[in-house]
């Protein structure tokens, strides 16, 4: 008889809504409550920078059809916040961006990305674009150029 009496209790205790219902709206509020501090304390707006490029406009010596070009590019970060490089454009195929380049150059420094010409598919003068995208200031990319003189072999023949 005490059993029943004893579970009787048990199921009104766990039945009772007023305390589970306080405690739930509790944990509601604090959980609505962290969740609007922190988005509040979030800065959603993105911090413009002024990058420039040091030598935009670069003219290479002759290379024979089938060497490789390295091309450093630097970029002078003068602002107080990092630049993000959120895309790198090649106007060839032949222009591929090095593995391990980074994409973000910090606050008041330089950073340099590193580029392969492929002069296997060239003969002549040759002249490619580099554009560089990211959270520009003043313009909406940055562009940097080069020209090299791509030469035949001399084995080569017609």
């Amino acid at each position: 008889m005490k059993l029943i009496k004893n579970l009787l209790v048990m199921k009104y205790i766990c039945t009772d809504n007023s305390t589970i219902s306080i405690i739930k709206k509790t944990f509601r509020f604090l959980k609505l409550l962290t969740i609007s501090a922190v988005i509040i304390s979030c800065d959603f707006k993105e911090n413009l920078v002024d990058v420039k490029i040091v030598d935009p406009v670069r003219h290479y010596y002759p290379i024979v059809q089938g060497q490789e070009l390295n091309i450093i590019v630097e970029l002078q970060n003068k602002s107080d916040y990092p630049f993000k490089i959120t895309d790198i454009l090649t106007s060839c195929g032949c222009v591929v961006l090095k593995k391990g380049t980074f994409d973000v150059i910090p606050a008041q420094s330089t950073g340099f990305v590193e580029l392969t010409y492929n002069s296997n598919k060239n003969i002549g003068l040759v002249n490619h674009f580099i554009y560089f995208y990211g959270n520009l200031n003043k313009v909406d990319k940055l562009e940097t150029n080069f020209d090299v003189h791509v030469v035949p072999d001399a084995l080569y023949t017609p």
